[in-house]
């Protein structure tokens, strides 16, 4: 939710009214820590230092898991070089 821009009040109103929870301003800052932490650690190429322009996209893929049809989303984080060539920063 705060990746889709909702504010860190407007998350905790929401847990507050649709699951009785009461989360401290504090527990957003640690889950948002932890969290970057892991994205950190998946860089797994370390990143050139110039990255003329980077492109993010996300694609929508269904996918049959047993008997019902899933809806997924595949992130993509891309780059091109200031030779033209491209990168693959990232997929999720």
């Amino acid at each position: 939710m705060y990746a889709r821009g909702m504010t860190v009040r407007k998350i905790q109103g929401l847990l507050l009214g649709q699951y009785a929870t009461q989360v401290s301003l504090d527990f957003f800052s640690s889950v948002t820590d932890g969290v970057m932490a892991e994205i950190t650690a998946r860089w797994s190429p370390p990143l050139k230092p110039i990255h003329s322009v980077v492109f993010f996209d996300a694609l929508r893929v269904k996918i049959c898991e047993d008997t019902d049809v899933r809806h997924k989303v595949i992130y993509l984080a891309l780059s091109m070089l200031p030779d033209g060539s491209c990168d693959i920063l990232g997929q999720s």
